[in-house]
């Protein structure tokens, strides 16, 4: 009975965490030629609560819905367009910056068998600034292929005007992970992100 109560809660938090990513990738700052969104809040929080596969696997079921055109994504636009936009790559790289962010949170809170709240949080910064490289490397390579860009162009479109913002979504994911893990802690001993 604990491992069916176990896989129910694992499975409801896949679907919240795929459908944080949906409504926080609608969120946007409509910048040129890249917008600012919050999707990237939603992928690292579910690396973080849910781990390397299952943290992946909620954001590669974020890119069927969208392909299967379901509108979550800046300016509403869904399908393969999407994916063959400039930007098509960072809803691709979702599924690396969970992938990557919650194999480090795991591993770095493996270290230790007893953790606080506030290693728990330094930890997943650290794992979120782990998981936003290949989100952001996927999506520059991404876009500098299909726009033909020379890397120099793509970086100062794709790369610099997020330095700052990710310092501030990388923290807001921390303090929901944190939080979440704190809330599952206490209602069951056993962790839910295994």
């Amino acid at each position: 009975m604990q491992n069916q109560k176990l896989d129910l809660q694992t499975l409801v938090l896949c679907a919240v965490c795929t459908a944080t990513t949906c409504v926080l990738a609608i969120i946007t700052v409509p910048i040129q030629p890249v917008p600012f969104t919050l999707g990237s809040v939603g992928a690292c929080i579910a690396g973080g609560l849910l781990g390397f596969k299952k943290g992946a696997l909620t954001q590669l079921l974020y890119c069927l819905l969208v392909l299967a055109g379901l509108p979550f994504t800046p300016n509403f636009k869904s399908g393969l367009a999407s994916f063959l936009s400039p930007t098509g790559g960072y809803k691709i790289g979702f599924i690396f910056m969970a992938a990557v962010t919650g194999f480090v949170y795991r591993w770095l809170n493996a270290k230790k068998s007893t953790l606080t709240t506030a290693t728990k949080f330094r930890n997943m910064i650290i794992a979120g600034i782990f998981g936003t490289i290949p989100y952001s490397g996927f999506g520059l390579i991404y876009y500098i292929a299909v726009t033909g860009y020379a890397l120099q162009t793509a970086v100062m479109s794709c790369v610099v005007p997020f330095i700052f913002t990710d310092f501030i979504k990388i923290p807001l994911a921390a303090f929901v992970v944190t939080k979440t893990d704190k809330l599952f802690q206490s209602n069951n001993p056993s962790s839910v992100s295994q």
